[in-house]
């Protein structure tokens, strides 16, 4: 049985779109509103995914950006991390008891890199399922400093394949990726959906935008 639904505040703009599209494919208009709803109530409930960069260069403002974001997930999240025990922000996470994934002997289990890095992404992606969940994981970045920053990049490809939600943030310190070629860094930034770059208390948002030569002159 149909009902009528009224909306208010409701964009003027998109209510022209809404009668143009409904003319051009003569489809009622409530027929669009209802399949953009369904849409809505069968997503509503699904855990968004964002797999982000962070780049840091120095131990004061890594710890600064963790320290913020342990305040910020204290309630109802669910707390993940992964890497070297040695490293500082591994060390701080594992005191605020963050769930560590590492599958331990560490340094063993990265000379097979590709077959221990989807062992641990998976075992991550078993602790976020379905919860509010942030990920802090240091191994790719690691694997940047150990090895190479094109074998990091194969790793963040198997990370991008396995977690399936929540937020996941993977610092690189910047002295880490000197030597390396404008192609790979590139690479890298285009694995993660977003790239942030801490300078002591702050951080800054990247933006990369593709442009014509012709803009430069604009």
């Amino acid at each position: 049985m149909s009902k009528t639904l009224y909306v208010r505040s409701f964009s003027e703009t998109i209510h022209d779109q809404l009668n143009d599209i409904s003319r051009e494919q003569e489809v009622p208009v409530g027929s669009i509103i209802e399949e953009a709803v369904n849409e809505w109530i069968k997503h509503k409930g699904d855990t968004p995914k964002q797999h982000n960069l962070v780049l840091y260069s120095d131990e004061e403002s890594l710890l600064y950006f963790l320290k913020k974001m342990e305040d910020l997930t204290k309630q109802d999240w669910t707390r993940i991390c992964l890497g070297p025990e040695s490293h500082p922000g591994k060390k701080f996470l594992n005191k605020k008891k963050w769930t560590d994934v590492t599958i331990s002997p560490y340094a063993q289990g990265l000379k097979n890199a590709e077959k221990y890095s989807a062992q641990v992404f998976a075992k991550a992606d078993k602790e976020a399922k379905g919860k509010e969940s942030m990920f802090m994981g240091f191994m790719t970045g690691d694997v940047a400093a150990r090895y190479s920053l094109r074998k990091s990049i194969e790793l963040e490809k198997i990370g991008n394949a396995t977690i399936t939600s929540g937020i996941a943030f993977c610092p690189f310190k910047m002295n880490d990726l000197t030597g390396t070629n404008m192609i790979e860094l590139f690479e890298l930034i285009n694995e993660h959906d977003k790239v942030f770059v801490l300078k002591k208390n702050e951080v800054f948002e990247l933006n990369l935008n593709k442009i014509n030569h012709s803009k430069l002159l604009l």
